[in-house]
């Protein structure tokens, strides 16, 4: 990668890491161990990324928006958004052109697939998996838990999945281990407790099942 970049005031860049050339890395920002950033990437004011943890990886065309926080290792693919004071921790991975707003948490060894909206202060507690095309409102939360892979292996489903193309509204909460069908729509303010399947509309606390979309209802 090139050294062509701007560098903006007060920053403090590692020797070791790599910027690629018309990027843009703002003011008071620290970059430390093993990070490499891709072409035509913003990183604005007061922003930390600490790769002490393992690789940090950012694309190319993306923008970390100011006081966010990121802890290696983590995954960003081309033209992901983060937004403003987000908190980013090890093991995470978000793919091409998804955008947090702003204020989100995203934990522990969460995946977030291509082009998920996540919208202004909605957390994903340790192994969440989101999948492709979802739109996940503000105050949503998503618990999981840091034990949820040695339980996966010994057969124990821990983790959240949300499948592609899911509406989740805002204020939502999800209990851990829930399965979100793919193509739902979860209602503001629910309280999800039970797995959906595939095209179902589900709200209410606690969220029950009201109707399986139609292709009328898909369609528009």
């Amino acid at each position: 990668m090139s050294n062509k970049y701007i560098k903006g005031l007060h920053c403090i860049i590692d020797d070791s890491v790599k910027i690629g050339s018309g990027s843009e890395v703002g003011n008071f920002s620290i970059l430390s161990g093993d990070v490499r950033v891709g072409k035509n990437t913003v990183i604005k004011n007061y922003v930390e990324i600490r790769a002490n943890g393992g690789l940090i990886t950012i694309g190319d065309n993306c923008v970390i928006e100011s006081k966010s926080l990121i802890d290696g290792p983590c995954i960003f693919e081309d033209g992901v958004v983060i937004g403003p004071d987000c908190e980013i921790r090890p093991g995470v991975t978000v793919r091409r052109s998804s955008y947090l707003q702003g204020r989100n948490r995203i934990a522990n060894n969460c995946v977030i697939e291509s082009g998920v909206t996540i919208k202004y202060g909605s957390i994903l507690t340790s192994n969440v998996y989101v999948g492709e095309d979802c739109f996940i409102g503000p105050n949503v939360i998503m618990t999981g838990d840091d034990t949820s892979r040695v339980q996966e292996e010994a057969g124990n489903r821990k983790s959240t999945r949300i499948g592609a193309g899911t509406f989740i509204g805002a204020n939502s909460i999800f209990m851990p281990a829930v399965h979100i069908g793919s193509g739902c729509i979860i209602g503001a303010c629910s309280f999800i407790r039970e797995d959906t399947s595939d095209k179902e509309v589900w709200f209410g606390n606690p969220a029950k099942f009201k109707k399986t979309r139609n292709k009328k209802d898909v369609d528009s």
